[in-house]
């Protein structure tokens, strides 16, 4: 699969999406970066998009691909797509407990390597910051009293997932552990 992808198998409207959501001078569309995308963004007086280093184009990307398209349409709603699963609901939470995983490394690899850039639409009026989206809602998955993000904290992308607290045997560092 992987040596039959190549570019031309993409159409080419994809590829000028990317590049108009990733270049400087455009406006960040409404409605459509999450907040934690908007926190690691430079605009200019007018509103637009500056300073669209590579790792700032990997970083709208990467959300793009990977959160929107494979963690949340392909991995927590695929029972959506396929019914039979909604009988089954070990396959519901061990969904949920992997999109759950995928996002705390995605969230832990950009908030590594993408610092917030504090005040970075204080300089704009109202009217012309971006807005960012709500997040996407895990639903139809079993209820687990899942907290919300505390204050100061990056909003999730996608609410219902478990924490990295919530993963310990998963995320702790067992460097330290007796063997």
């Amino acid at each position: 699969m992987v040596s039959e992808t190549k570019a031309t198998n993409f159409p080419k409207p994809f590829f000028e999406f990317l590049s108009r959501i990733t270049s400087n001078g455009v406006p960040a569309l409404p409605n459509y970066l999450f907040e934690f995308e908007l926190n690691r963004l430079v605009f200019t007086n007018f509103s637009t998009l500056k300073e669209m280093t590579d790792i700032r184009r990997k970083m709208i990307i990467t959300c793009f691909i990977l959160v929107r398209a494979l963690l949340y349409t392909n991995i927590l709603r695929v029972y959506e797509v396929n019914p039979s699963y909604n009988s089954k609901p070990n396959v519901k939470t061990m969904l949920l407990t992997m999109g759950s995983i995928i996002s705390v490394m995605i969230r832990d690899y950009l908030r590594l390597n993408m610092h917030m850039v504090p005040n970075n639409q204080v300089h704009l009026p109202v009217e012309l910051k971006a807005k960012a989206r709500g997040a996407y809602k895990a639903e139809d998955v079993p209820t687990f009293n899942i907290p919300k993000t505390k204050k100061g904290e990056d909003p999730e992308w996608i609410e219902g997932l478990f924490s990295k607290e919530m993963m310990p045997s998963v995320f702790e560092d067992q460097s330290q552990k007796p063997a």
